[in-house]
């Protein structure tokens, strides 16, 4: 609502050939709001199964608008996967990409769903909402304590959990990835290449650059060839990158040195270990170092990488603000480490969640003491920085 205000003509996201502005992103997050509520969301639980697309990035904050709170699944999961979590999140309706509606249909019904709305191309579009009248977004607005997201973790053991985030948990997010990467209002071009139910894709589309009044340039889908066009098209300056494999697909793509990075300034990346040698390479053609970050579902960013010339790669980089991170011994979990010695990772702040979805006994293990025992091995080294070096 703020960078409308501030902001209502400034390009909020280009999508392949289409774009609006921040009056219109709110204008179609709006409309739909008002339409969620009509469905009965408010204070329940709206699961959304859609690629990266302008109708999901208004989805994201009518559901916020409504007073209700996003579920972001995989939506090329198989029904053996989705059924369960579904039923786990007990939706009130499901939001779907129409092009896939009946395969969605029979996984509503499937995980007991009654209400299942197609969007986008032979449902309805962004488009639709925009042709409605202008309205205000619904009152009241959500508070800084209720329920905002349930961010699935990757489920490496059993069942995906679902971390229970507030809005001040998600706005602490926000306000973190500014103090490491701090943006400039109104001038400022995102590119983001990872799916937007991903919390990385979610804090780098729908979060930040929309508080940083930004224009994001939203990836349909990977394709190295089409994001070194976008740098040089749209005159991109924040690259949202990711793991390392998406900068090693963009450096053996043939464009890859040809391409005009000349307004690029900051790239992010996480999820993986960078090696020294690939961000000497970036950097050589590029003119920009990649800064790594540490975060997890369960809150991030944790340690980023500041983008003022102190990056020390091979390291997630300082601890941030408000934010507490200590490594512990693996056997009990309670004795400190010191500084350099590797133990399991263990973090408080404002941006952690404080319990996962309707799972008391694995949130009593996970939450100890305020702490969040991430299952990460590593250390703080004698300047602060993170290093991560295994799982437990």
């Amino acid at each position: 609502d703020r960078a409308a205000e501030l902001s209502p003509e400034t390009t909020a996201v280009i999508c392949g050939a289409e774009r609006i502005d921040y009056r219109q992103y709110r204008h179609g997050a709006a409309v739909f709001a008002h339409d969620l509520i009509g469905l009965g969301v408010r204070g329940e639980r709206v699961v959304v199964l859609m690629a990266n697309s302008i109708e999901m990035s208004m989805v994201i904050h009518a559901i916020w608008a409504a007073g209700a709170a996003c579920v972001l699944l995989n939506p090329l999961y198989s029904e053996r996967e989705l059924v369960p979590l579904i039923k786990d999140a007990g939706p009130a309706a499901i939001l779907c990409d129409a092009a896939q509606v009946e395969k969605f249909a029979a996984i509503a019904e499937a995980a007991g769903v009654a209400t299942v709305v197609p969007l986008g191309l032979g449902g309805t579009a962004y488009g639709d909402w925009l042709s409605r009248p202008e309205v205000a977004l619904p009152e009241p607005r959500p508070r800084p304590g209720d329920l905002c997201s349930l961010q699935y973790t990757g489920g490496t053991t059993g069942l995906p959990k679902g971390a229970r985030h507030i809005h001040q948990e998600l706005m602490h997010t926000v306000r973190l990835t500014q103090w490491a990467w701090p943006t400039v209002a109104d001038k400022d071009v995102w590119c983001d290449v990872a799916p937007q139910f991903h919390i990385w894709g979610l804090c780098m589309t729908a979060m930040t650059p929309v508080y940083a009044r930004a224009t994001v340039v939203l990836m349909q889908r990977y394709d190295p060839g089409e994001v070194l066009a976008a740098f040089a098209a749209h005159r991109v300056t924040v690259f949202a990158g990711g793991p390392a494999a998406i900068f090693h697909g963009l450096m053996a793509h043939p464009d890859f040195k040809t391409t005009d990075y000349s307004s690029l300034r900051i790239c992010a990346g996480g999820g993986s270990p960078l090696p020294l040698a690939m961000v000497e390479a970036w950097q050589a053609v590029t003119g920009n170092t990649i800064l790594e970050g540490y975060g997890m579902s369960e809150g991030a960013p944790i340690a980023l990488n500041l983008s003022d010339g102190s990056n020390r790669v091979g390291t997630c980089g300082p601890v941030g603000p408000g934010v507490e991170i200590e490594a512990v011994d693996v056997e009990t979990g309670t004795r400190v480490l010191p500084a350099g010695e590797d133990g399991e990772l263990r973090v408080r702040g404002p941006q952690m969640m404080t319990e996962y979805w309707q799972r008391p006994e694995e949130s009593a293990a996970t939450v100890r003491d305020g702490f969040i025992h991430s299952g990460d091995i590593g250390h703080l080294d004698e300047q602060g920085y993170v290093v991560i070096v295994d799982r437990k």
